[in-house]
């Protein structure tokens, strides 16, 4: 009897618009899943607690709008903390909402790549493939799960939705949509520095079109970027300049423009292409010129064989974007060895693996149809079945990168914590219960201690003192995982000057409520049944 071979009907008609939006929505769901532990657990980290100190009222967040922060102007990124700080009202209920702010950056970002890869490629299949691989990466695993890191996500979110207002503009010639990409630009440079990124890529994208009336704006964004730099420094120059006096007196760390290429070069096969496999690699600096010239090459021939010489504008503002957003950062960090910089500034990698998203999905757009006019397809929906092969692809992407995923989160909690387990973790599972345990009790100890910071808030208010006095009884205050430059007192929200009160009293109203959690340190014993007891210390 022969075999009937014929495919349902789903598999080979083209999905509704009901059908899109399901996958789109299971698309953005899936990274959740990869990031859950350090979402659900998640607590303030590191400049976490200055940024939300600087941005606790709308006084003080206008009074710091331009002011550094690790050589930093980030107006936009201060608007949003406070906006983070209104939205959870008190200290109590950051947590969940650092984690939602964060994963949204996320979510942004994939939506706005996903539309400009299907606008550009004529595919909505490319344009989910964007999607997914932008997002489900372990690359991402910093910048989506801490907020202070997730300012670079944000950025290149300003950056991919301008682009976006550029293509419209393209498509239509709609002044309003030129307007919009230059203040997405702005916002992207407000986010973080090298969100000014944004106007050169916008240039290329430009820049690169076949129409001369088209590359004739390219000055635009350009301008955009230059406009957005002088203002930064014209509101925030002179506290940028004496930040990095103090930094480095002696100038000895100079920026290094070999240096920012050799990283640049190193960094894109260990960054971009193994660790988007989920795995670590190391480079010598030979290696990741070669390795990186092999794949800039393939790139070179492809377009020259294929389509009379010249690359699709999205390939190029792609690729603009990996190598300028690296350049920058390697540059002004050139005074290091590439080696000691590895895996210490994660979230140096976001904007260029966007870029290389982008660059990597107009690319294979090109391929499959040469004779695509950039920016004037209309997206072709995709059959059932290239979406069931893409959420495939996504699941299978969320097992390659959990592991190191898991090892990640293994390596944020604090070396004290495990000294007593050391010596048992030798396998994945045990390691990944300890990464669990302890991150869940920390953030719930952190959540205790900011309860009692904003009832120490509230009683200091009653008693109508000011940070002054705070600062005269106390000195620094201490938190949960705050860093030793950083002082809690700034999340209290009190004035700078209040009513005098003698100092015994003040211990005694708010000494108790200012007393950091303590380090819970893991303990493990062995039932004799077999089952594995978990324990912690003291909290205070």
């Amino acid at each position: 009897m022969p075999l009937n071979t014929k495919l349902p009907s789903w598999c080979t008609k083209p999905v509704s618009r009901w059908g899109l939006l399901l996958a789109i929505l299971v698309i953005l769901c899936l990274p959740a899943v990869l990031f859950a532990d350090s979402l659900l657990t998640y607590r303030l980290h590191s400049d976490d607690f200055e940024y939300l100190a600087r941005s606790r009222t709308w006084s003080e967040t206008q009074a710091n709008l331009f002011r550094p922060h690790n050589t930093h102007i980030v107006p936009v990124w201060r608007v949003l903390t406070w906006a983070v700080m209104a939205v959870s009202g008190t200290l109590a209920r950051l947590q969940p909402v650092l984690a939602a702010v964060s994963y949204l950056a996320l979510v942004i970002t994939m939506l706005s790549a996903g539309r400009l890869v299907a606008l550009e490629t004529g595919r909505q299949s490319l344009g989910l493939l964007a999607m997914l691989l932008l997002g489900t990466t372990s690359v991402l695993w910093s910048s989506a799960t801490w907020y202070s890191s997730g300012q670079t996500l944000w950025a290149a979110s300003g950056i991919v939705l301008s682009l976006l207002c550029l293509q419209n503009w393209k498509r239509h010639r709609n002044w309003t949509s030129l307007g919009l990409a230059t203040i997405f630009g702005w916002l992207a440079g407000g986010f973080w520095t090298i969100g000014h990124a944004a106007g050169p890529v916008g240039a290329i994208y430009l820049a690169c079109d076949q129409r001369a009336t088209v590359r004739k704006a390219a000055f635009v964004p350009l301008l955009t970027t230059l406009a957005g730099v002088a203002l930064a420094l014209a509101l925030g120059g002179q506290s940028l300049l004496k930040q990095l006096q103090q930094k480095d007196p002696s100038h000895h760390r100079s920026t290094n423009l070999v240096a920012g290429v050799t990283h640049t070069f190193q960094a894109i096969p260990e960054n971009l292409v193994a660790q988007n496999l989920g795995v670590e690699a190391i480079t010598t600096m030979v290696q990741g010129v070669v390795l990186t010239g092999i794949l800039v090459g393939l790139w070179i021939w492809s377009w020259a064989r294929r389509t009379g010489g010249r690359p699709l504008p999205l390939e190029c503002a792609g690729l603009v974007m990996v190598f300028l957003a690296y350049f920058v950062e390697w540059t002004f960090r050139g005074y290091l060895p590439y080696f000691s910089l590895r895996g210490m500034v994660r979230w140096y990698d976001t904007i260029p693996h966007v870029g290389a998203v982008l660059f990597c999905c107009s690319w294979i757009g090109r391929i499959l149809n040469p004779a695509t006019a950039s920016g004037l397809a209309s997206p072709a929906l995709p059959s059932g079945a290239v979406i069931a092969g893409l959420i495939g692809l996504q699941l299978a992407a969320v097992q390659i990168h959990l592991p190191r995923v898991e090892a990640l989160l293994f390596r944020r909690i604090p070396p004290d914590s495990l000294e007593l387990v050391k010596p048992l973790l030798l396998t994945r599972d045990l390691r990944r219960s300890a990464a669990r345990d302890l991150t869940a009790e920390l953030a719930r100890r952190q959540r205790d201690n900011l309860a009692r910071l904003d009832q120490a808030s509230a009683r200091a208010r009653s008693l109508g003192i000011g940070r002054n006095a705070i600062d005269q009884v106390f000195g620094r205050v201490g938190a949960l995982e705050i860093p030793a430059v950083y002082n809690a007192a700034g999340l209290l929200g009190l004035p700078p000057t209040g009513t005098a009160i003698d100092a015994p009293r003040l211990r005694s109203d708010l000494g108790a409520l200012l007393r950091p959690s303590r380090l819970p340190v893991l303990s493990m014993t062995q039932e004799p049944d077999g089952r594995i007891h978990v324990s912690f210390g003291p909290e205070f």
